[in-house]
């Protein structure tokens, strides 16, 4: 019992890690602003932002529950006062503005609203972690260690960040993706996962390609751009036809509901100025660190040990992450580095510790054969 007490606790402070980092240094407090001009059209970066609809329909939903049945039995904004010691000038620029905000009616409940919410996402990415890194890793203590480390990301890759709600749902889809692919469940849960997805954040789009590479069958990883492909996946091609024109139909609808705009140009336009200024600017050394906070050297492992990886790794890394970082630091700034929390954990992680797991089996196998090599041997 003491045990499974224990390890809610540590989940639990796991999943709280990441959002006490996002208030404190992130731009947490951030968020309340940001729904509110969702709610009325106008989102601060309005392409994407506003089009991006499936989270802020979730917070206004919660958001009704919360108001009709636990604020009707205990109305916090009229019961608590939140006080600090010291005066104001002493706080930190986050604490000011949130004891402004206080004073609005509805910030208090709906920032009860976004740190359930954010809380749940990190709960269902642990869930879909330790299901998903199962099925490489066979000791538990090592997946645990991957948990961890889930847990530290997230907590550091929250530069110029709000809750970003819809960048975890991401991820929660991917690692869901990946678990239906790698465990054969029915193929058809492609098309929920891409409306879903649609609805939530347009970069859900790679999913597809993770599906139907993980499906073609080769003896290498390059026969799949080389199609040396041992059959064609005829049912699953059918899936991911299905499950695009669902997913693009889904895209076009939003944007015709609420009009179409240019995407925004932050902080310059998209491609070589962009790329500059991650790579070849004052900001490459911010882009370097905020990325070393999020996934470490974690990718050099993995190419380090390519070789060694199954193919589902090894499919994952070059036709996954490969075009997920080059598509992501010509279109944006890299040092908002939650954007690689996808490729970070649904295949660095759980790369990573096979290649650790297969190196300690390995050093294990060798002790025992020299102990056996150099026992004395039994009497006759």
């Amino acid at each position: 019992m003491i045990k499974k007490i224990l390890i809610v606790v540590c989940v639990l402070w796991a999943s709280l890690y990441p959002i006490y980092t996002n208030f404190y240094t992130g731009k947490g407090i951030d968020q309340y602003e940001r729904h509110m001009q969702f709610l009325s059209g106008e989102s601060l970066f309005y392409n994407p932002w506003q089009y991006r609809v499936l989270m802020p329909w979730t917070v206004e939903a919660m958001y009704f529950v919360y108001n009709h049945t636990v604020n009707k039995v205990f109305d916090i904004e009229k019961k608590v006062t939140v006080m600090l010691p010291g005066d104001e000038g002493t706080k930190y620029e986050n604490t000011r503005k949130m004891l402004a905000l206080m004073k609005t009616p509805g910030f208090i409940r709906y920032n009860i609203v976004f740190v359930t919410l954010r809380v749940v996402l990190h709960l269902g990415i642990f869930f879909m972690c330790f299901q998903l890194y199962r099925l490489f890793i066979k000791n538990d203590w090592l997946i645990v260690f991957g948990l961890m480390f889930v847990a530290l990301s997230m907590g550091n890759s929250i530069f110029n960040s709000d809750l970003s709600f819809n960048t975890y749902m991401d991820v929660l889809l991917y690692l869901v993706a990946a678990w239906v692919i790698v465990t054969n469940q029915n193929i058809w849960w492609m098309l929920p996962i891409m409306i879903i997805g649609a609805l939530n954040r347009e970069t859900s789009a790679l999913i597809l390609v993770l599906f139907m590479v993980a499906k073609i069958p080769v003896e290498r990883v390059w026969d799949v751009a080389l199609f040396k492909w041992k059959s064609w996946p005829v049912k699953e091609i059918v899936v991911s036809v299905v499950a695009g024109v669902a997913f693009m139909a889904i895209i076009l609808t939003i944007r015709d509901y609420f009009g179409y705009r240019e995407a925004q140009k932050w902080p310059v336009p998209m491609g070589l100025p962009n790329l500059k200024w991650n790579f070849a600017s004052i900001h490459t050394i911010r882009t370097i660190f905020e990325n070393v906070g999020t996934y470490s050297i974690l990718p050099i492992i993995c190419i380090l040990g390519f070789n060694k990886l199954n193919m589902f790794f090894q499919k994952g890394l070059i036709f996954i992450a490969l075009p997920w970082f080059a598509v992501h630091y010509w279109t944006v700034v890299g040092y908002e580095s939650r954007i690689f929390m996808m490729p970070a954990f649904l295949l660095f992680v759980p790369a990573a510790l096979t290649l650790l797991e297969r190196s300690v089996n390995n050093i294990a196998t060798q002790q025992k054969t020299s102990i056996r090599a150099h026992a004395p041997a039994e009497a006759s």
